[in-house]
């Protein structure tokens, strides 16, 4: 997109505060790298990942489902983004996205008509108020809990509570962990923080950002299990779930 030599910023740049937002968030993002290197790196190995399978089903069986897969990635690598910035609660929003589209690619897989009445979702009135009724949180996580393994079903159920409590849905734990009172002799002063400092939150909000990009894999290795088993992507998939999710003694 940018053809400008590095290091070279447009005429403005530097006086436009929405701007010197983005650089607050570029220079968190340096030092999320340099501190926090292991998360990092796995939140790196699990989007080579998303790439990997990309490649592994081009031009395959289900194609149609794909299309969940790049949007899964797509949101994967924002949330990823925002995470390095120490950016919440919208990371949770956006990993919220993300396990909603393998959710969805896995639900209509199940019945070539879901996917014919999703399509239509815009057509009229009854056509949208059919797919509000069929296309629930309910029977999506329901789907992906009876199709996975027990034990991931319910890792994946247990991520997706956990972005709408942190972010994805405003409520309690969306607002007051990043927020300051202070009483004042005037008043009460509320400090509401979009980037939140580095240590423990950080590394809770990777680690929440590597599970959900691994369970995202695991709903589509169910849907491309042949194909990701040629690439031996299925191994490096459950060898990062069980780092993520250490086997109990």
């Amino acid at each position: 997109m940018d053809t400008r030599p590095d290091q070279v910023v447009p005429d403005g740049w530097t006086t436009n505060e929405l701007a010197e937002y983005f650089d607050r968030m570029r220079k968190n993002q340096l030092a999320t790298f340099d501190m926090e290197r292991p998360l990092f790196g796995l939140l790196s190995e699990i989007e080579t990942m998303y790439r990997r399978a990309l490649d592994s089903i081009d031009h395959v069986e289900k194609g149609f489902f794909a299309v969940f897969l790049i949007r899964a990635h797509g949101s994967y690598v924002a949330a990823c983004s925002l995470a390095a910035a120490c950016h919440a609660p919208e990371t949770y929003a956006l990993l919220r996205l993300t396990l909603e589209s393998t959710m969805y690619g896995l639900f209509m897989s199940k019945d070539n008509e879901r996917s014919k009445l999703w399509l239509k979702r815009h057509d009229d009135e009854q056509t949208r108020n059919k797919v509000r009724k069929l296309f629930t949180n309910t029977a999506l996580l329901n789907t992906v809990e009876k199709e996975l393994p027990a034990s991931d079903g319910k890792r994946f159920r247990d991520l997706y509570e956990e972005t709408i409590d942190r972010g994805a849905h405003p409520n309690e734990r969306y607002l007051t962990p990043y927020m300051e009172v202070e009483q004042k002799e005037h008043g009460v002063y509320i400090e509401v923080t979009h980037m939140f400092e580095g240590g423990p939150r950080l590394q809770q909000i990777m680690l929440s950002t590597a599970r959900t990009g691994i369970c995202g894999l695991l709903v589509f290795e169910h849907l491309y299990r042949t194909r990701f088993a040629i690439v031996s992507l299925d191994e490096d998939i459950h060898r990062l779930r069980d780092v993520l999710w250490p086997p109990q003694p």
